[in-house]
């Protein structure tokens, strides 16, 4: 991670009355057109990946002073609330996008009802998460 003249950030917002930045480094090159990025998000003095040990971070959201993320690690995305995660397992999770199969980004309604799209193999699946189950 260089968040410095190496990076680029993707993403600038408040969350709770702080800045947030989500930015990627360059990993490596899949083919000739197509970069592998590793994402991280820079928030309240510190990076998402090195606090909760993720390997890339992405979509920061608040709920009840609670910050939340996509998280990934060894390949598996999932969606992290409150310091634990909270969703299994997916190949993919939808969020804003341009060019996917079925674009459809994560809503967070003022119940603390977060929904999203994911993919897992070749189903995809409708989830809903009630965050005030994780503010405890």
């Amino acid at each position: 991670m260089f968040f410095g003249a190496e990076s680029v950030i993707e993403d600038a917002s408040i969350v709770n009355n702080l800045p947030a930045f989500t930015f990627y480094d360059l990993k490596e090159w899949k083919d000739e057109n197509t970069p592998v990025v590793n994402r991280n998000i820079w928030y309240n003095t510190e990076t998402v990946n090195e606090k909760y040990l993720v390997e890339a971070s992405s979509h920061l959201f608040a709920y009840k002073d609670k910050i939340g993320f996509v998280g990934e690690k060894d390949g598996k995305k999932f969606l992290f609330f409150n310091g634990q995660k909270i969703s299994q397992d997916f190949d993919e999770i939808r969020t804003n996008s341009c060019c996917a199969t079925f674009a459809y980004p994560i809503e967070l309604d003022e119940n603390g009802i977060l929904f999203f799209l994911a993919e897992r193999g070749e189903k995809y699946f409708f989830v809903e998460i009630n965050l005030n189950e994780y503010l405890k």
